[in-house]
This record gives C-alpha cells, structure tokens and sequence, in this order.
C-alpha cells in the first residue's frame, strides 16, 4: 500500500509547482482592481427650419427688341433691375424673398435649385431661359437672435430676338439646411 501512497505524494509534488506559478497570480499585491465609468447619452431634437415665400422673382415688363438679344437682370441685394437691350416697361419688378425661421444663433446653409426655363403661358412652344440666379449675401448664414432669416434671390433672364409677347412662368428650388 505504500506505492499508491508514494503516487499521490509523488503527483503532488508535481502539481506543487504548477500551483505555485499560479498562486504568484493571485497575489492580493499583484492583483489588478476593476474600474468603470458611466457616460451619458444625450439627443436634441432640433425644430426644422420653417421656409416661407414672401415674394416671387418678377422681371416685370419689357418689349424684346427686334434685332438682337438682351437680358433683364434683378439684383438680389436690392431688387433693382437692369437690362441690355430690351426696353423696360414698367411692371412691378422684385427679387424673390424668403423668410427661414430657425434657431437663434445656429448657423445654416442655402442652396439654390437650377435657374428656371419661363414657358409662354398660352403657348408652352415659346420659353425664354434665366441663365443664373443669385443670392443677396452668403450661402453660409447665421440665424439672427430673432430666429428669422431673410433671403433674397435675384437673376439674369435671356431675351430672345422678337421675343414672343405674353406672360411667362415657370419656378425654381431653394433649400435651407442647418451646417
């Protein structure tokens, strides 16, 4: 019976070391602390902007001349008009106008939709091109502590020679964004 005694003390001696190694781990000096930390999670909903228009962009009345192209152009700044060209006739010319109601001090973005084709209202064979529309300020803005932007939109319109009389329409995009 001594032999089955001399394996056990035999197999603990070899257990003995390995035991050991491990027990260097488990130090209370060498074991490691867990730490943890909490964080917040946060949302703000943000009211969209409200963009309203005000007023459309109106070239207003001219006779094309019979011999050579011309433009009418309206400044965005101050809704004035000029022309080469065409002969100015009255009418109520204006730059579009916007109003965008956002929040106070927030910064937002404006981005202009393609110039429109203005088709003859009676004969959509007729059309007249604005080849550019432009803005009164920045395309990058900062909504007032009033919360209300102010945009103008003004452009240049191409006349044809012996443009075809009539009223013409046609529309165009603006969108405003929060940067």
């Amino acid at each position: 019976m001594t032999k089955p005694a001399q394996r056990i003390a035999s197999r603990s001696r070899l257990l003995s070391p390995s035991l050991a190694a491990l027990g260097v781990v488990f130090l209370p000096g060498t074991a490691q602390a867990q730490t943890s930390a909490s964080a917040d999670a946060k949302a703000q909903i943000q009211t969209p902007i409200v963009l309203t228009k005000r007023a459309d962009l109106d070239f207003g009345r001219f006779a094309a001349d019979n011999l050579a192209t011309g433009t009418v152009t309206i400044d965005a700044a101050d809704g004035s008009r000029s022309s080469t060209v065409v002969i100015e006739a009255g009418g109520a010319p204006a730059a579009a106008r916007f109003e965008a109601i956002g929040i106070a001090n927030f910064n937002y973005t404006i981005a202009l939709g393609s110039p429109p084709t203005l088709t003859h209202t009676l004969d959509n064979t007729k059309t007249m091109i604005v080849s550019s529309l432009t803005l009164d300020g920045p395309v990058n803005r900062t909504f007032p502590a009033n919360r209300i932007g102010d945009i103008q939109v003004g452009g240049t319109l191409d006349v044809g020679v012996d443009q075809a009389e009539g009223d013409y329409e046609g529309d165009f995009t603006i969108d405003v964004n929060f940067l």
